[in-house]
C-alpha cells in the first residue's frame, strides 16, 4: 500500500483515515498549530486538510507549478519542512564514457500557507546527488563524484540563491549519513554510529556528540517553543491557545538498530538528556519486548511533540512520552 494517510486523536485513541491509497508516495507530512494537514503527494501535489476535528473534513490540492511525466517523476526529490515544499531533479546517470552536455535542474519551492511559490534556475545536481535536509531557506545535499570524494553543498534559496559547498570528504573517510541542518553547524553520523558537528562556514569537524553502540537509524533536529499555561497538553498533541513563543530550544533525536533513542540538548553543548531503551518499556507485552524494531531497513523516521516521541518502525508507528520532554513544557514549533 503506498500513500496511507491517517490521523490519530490521543483525546479520544481514535484514528481516521485520510486517504485510504495514494497514487504516489507521501514524502512528507506537517500538521500545523491551526490543526491543518499538509500532505506531500509525490512532486505533482501537496493535499492539504483542515477541520479534523469536525464530522466531514475539507480537503483540496496545491499542485506544483512543474512539468509532471514519468521522467521526470523518477529523477525528482522531495523534501519538506513545515508547510514548505522544495523539488529538484537529479541528472540521470546515462553510463556513458562520451562526453554529453550536462543539464541544470530548476529548483521548486512552495510555501503553501502562503500560497506562495519560488523558481531557482542554473542549479545543477548530478547523478548520485543525494538531499539529506531541507529548513525552508536552505537545501542540503551531497554529491558523490566518481574517485569517491562527498561534496557536501549547502543552496542558499532566500535573496540571491546560490550553491556553496562545505565540506569535502575523501574515501578513506568514512561513511557519512544523516547529514541535518542547525543554524550554523551540521550534525551528522559518521561510520554508522558516530554523531559529529560540522561548521558551515570553515567546513570543519567542531567535536563529536556522542557514539551509539549500534547503527544509527533515524536522526532528527528539532525546534521546539516553549509552552506557558496550556490547558489541555496531556489531550492534544497540536495546541494553538495560550502558547507563549518567545523562546525556543534546539533537540537531536537519535535512535539506533538496538532500540535506543536519545535526547540530546542542542542548547546545552548537546548534552544528553535521556535515554529511552524501547525493548524496556514496561507499556509493552513479552512478546513485543523480544521484538527486532529496525531490521527491515526502512528509512525510519523520528519526530516528536509536546512530551512524545513518535518513531516508525517495522511494526507501525510507536509513540513513547519522554520523561524529559515533559519536564521542560515544549511543543514542536
Amino acid at each position: 500500500m503506498m500513500g496511507r494517510l491517517v490521523y490519530y486523536n490521543f483525546a479520544t485513541q481514535q484514528e481516521r483515515v485520510i486517504n485510504e491509497l495514494s497514487e504516489e508516495y507521501i514524502p512528507g507530512v506537517w500538521l500545523s498549530s491551526d490543526n491543518t494537514l499538509y500532505a506531500s503527494i509525490g512532486d505533482a501535489k501537496v493535499l492539504i486538510v483542515s477541520s479534523l476535528h469536525s464530522e466531514r473534513i475539507r480537503k483540496h490540492y496545491f499542485l506544483h507549478d512543474k512539468p509532471h511525466t514519468s521522467a521526470n517523476c523518477q529523477n525528482t526529490q522531495v523534501q519538506m519542512s513545515q508547510d514548505s515544499v522544495c523539488l529538484f531533479s537529479v541528472e540521470p546517470d546515462y553510463g556513458l564514457e562520451i562526453e554529453i552536455p550536462h543539464s541544470t535542474s530548476p529548483v521548486f519551492v512552495a510555501k503553501l500557507s502562503l500560497q506562495a511559490t519560488k523558481r531557482v534556475e542554473g542549479v545543477r545536481f548530478p547523478p548520485y546527488s543525494m538531499p539529506f535536509d531541507f529548513d525552508e531557506e536552505r537545501l542540503l545535499w551531497m554529491e558523490w563524484q566518481a574517485e569517491g570524494n562527498r561534496v557536501l553543498n549547502i543552496l542558499k534559496i532566500t535573496g540571491n540563491a546560490m550553491t556553496s559547498p562545505i565540506a569535502v570528504f575523501p574515501k578513506q573517510y568514512g561513511k557519512v549519513s544523516f547529514a541535518r541542518l542547525l543554524n550554523d553547524i551540521v550534525v551528522f553520523v559518521h561510520n554508522f554510529r558516530k554523531i559529529k558537528v560540522l561548521d558551515i562556514v570553515s567546513g570543519e569537524e567542531k567535536f563529536g556528540v556522542g557514539v551509539h553502540k549500534s547503527d544509527v537509524v533515524a536522526l532528527k533536529v528539532v525546534r521546539l517553543v516553549s509552552i506557558a499555561e496550556c490547558s489541555n497538553l496531556d489531550s492534544q498533541m497540536n495546541m494553538n491557545t495560550n502558547i507563549r513563543t518567545d523562546s525556543s530550544r534546539n533537540l537531536l533525536l537519535s535512535a539506533d538498530l538496538k532500540g535506543y533513542i536519545c535526547i540530546w540538548d542542542a542548547d546545552n553543548a548537546f548534552e544528553l538528556a535521556e535515554v529511552i531503551h524501547i525493548p524496556s518499556l514496561v507499556e509493552l507485552t513479552k512478546e513485543y519486548r523480544k521484538k527486532q524494531y529496525f531490521g527491515m531497513g526502512y528509512p525510519y523516521v523520528i519526530n516528536c511533540c509536546g512530551p512524545r516521541i513518535a518513531i516508525s518502525t517495522d511494526y507501525g508507528v510507536l509513540v513513547i512520552k519522554s520523561r524529559f520532554l515533559e519536564s521542560i513544557g515544549v511543543v514542536h514549533s
